[in-house]
């Protein structure tokens, strides 16, 4: 967790993305169920084939290797960018098996029982195959690994409740 200084003196809190925060964070419905529509793998639908518009991800373009730079791709209806691909995401939780015992609400990250200081990465990175780029796919690695498809995003809580999400492009 760090502080940043605004343009006025603000300080803003940010810290690594919790394991919960990211499905929302991806947006519209993914893994849960739309109103009069049902849950998708990607934010923009379910068609793996359809990934390369939105996402860096393997078997895309031939001989194009490493991340790509931030907004190369289309945004969510949040605005975020890169939520599929280009880098596993560290996020703050602990690995476990399975979510036996997490908190309820997600609002917090699951740092209880750290057994092997594991911790979880989500979402695939530019090198991985499209279906494995979506925020339900879950990795772990040690805290000290470093890697050319591993990074992280850094989440802040917003305390206005004017946000408006952006209309949901689908590409078709």
């Amino acid at each position: 967790m760090c502080e940043l200084g605004g343009r006025r003196g603000l300080q803003q809190v940010v810290e690594r993305a919790h394991e919960a925060e990211l499905p929302f964070a991806i947006g519209s419905g993914v893994g849960v169920r739309r109103s009069g529509g049902s849950a998708t793998r990607y934010y923009f639908g379910d068609d793996a084939k359809d990934v390369c518009q939105y996402a860096k991800v393997g078997g895309c373009k031939e001989g194009d290797f490493g991340t790509a730079p931030v907004k190369s791709f289309k945004p969510n209806a949040f605005g975020l960018y890169d939520m599929h691909g280009n880098a596993w995401e560290w996020v703050q939780d602990c690995w476990h098996d399975n979510y036996q015992g997490a908190p309820e609400d997600g609002s917090k990250p699951w740092e209880v029982d750290c057994r092997n200081d594991r911790r979880v990465l989500r979402g695939g990175g530019w090198n991985d195959h499209p279906f494995i780029a979506r925020s339900a796919i879950r990795n772990w690695g040690a805290p000290g690994t470093r890697d050319y498809v591993i990074g992280f995003r850094l989440a802040r809580t917003l305390k206005s409740s004017s946000f408006k999400p952006l209309p949901l492009e689908t590409g078709k």
